[in-house]
């Protein structure tokens, strides 16, 4: 993979001497993965020699992860929009099919053939339905909890205890009933 990737480098950098925004993978001397992009421009002088090159690599390891993440949300937003589609669209003919069922249950003698299979259709409807239920519950985002606080008193517990992990460091704490805007 890296020799295809250097010398995909490479003839971009003979082609034109120039490299732009390339996304690649490096590791640290620890062995760590980082993704970088890679930038790099031949220098010439007038007469068209080369006499250097310039190379910028910046860490986009977080950038990338965050929008893959990103990616990876809008992505399951759709999956449960399209379960919630796929759950609805189901559940209507399930009513009909159970309430049909139950019809025709009550007009066959409990110990025919037919209530039999009457049974066993109504257990594979339920069975979907609750098929259908958890497909609904994977489709509903989890509910976050709402909790109001007063910010200042919150603060006030807090910053006290943060401080004393970072000694030297300074801080002083107003309300905004404590402060004068004018």
């Amino acid at each position: 993979r890296a020799a295809r990737e250097l010398a995909r480098l490479t003839a971009w950098n003979e082609d034109g001497g120039e490299v732009r925004e390339v996304l690649t993978e490096r590791r640290c001397a620890d062995g760590r993965p980082v993704l970088v992009r890679l930038s790099r421009q031949v220098l010439r002088d007038r007469e068209g020699q080369v006499q250097g090159a310039i190379a910028i690599l910046r860490d986009v390891t977080e950038s990338e992860g965050a929008m893959r993440r990103a990616a990876e949300a809008l992505h399951l937003a759709r999956l449960g929009r399209i379960a919630s589609q796929i759950a609805h669209e189901m559940r209507n003919p399930l009513a009909g099919i159970h309430g049909a069922i139950q019809i025709l249950q009550r007009r066959s003698s409990e110990q025919s053939e037919e209530a039999e299979v009457y049974a066993a259709i109504g257990e594979e409807v339920r069975r979907l339905d609750r098929l259908v239920t958890d497909l609904q519950r994977f489709a509903r985002p989890s509910g976050s909890r709402v909790e109001h606080l007063e910010l200042g008193a919150w603060l006030r517990e807090r910053v006290p205890v943060l401080l004393q992990s970072w000694p030297g460091i300074q801080c002083t704490l107003a309300t905004a009933a404590e402060v004068s805007l004018s």
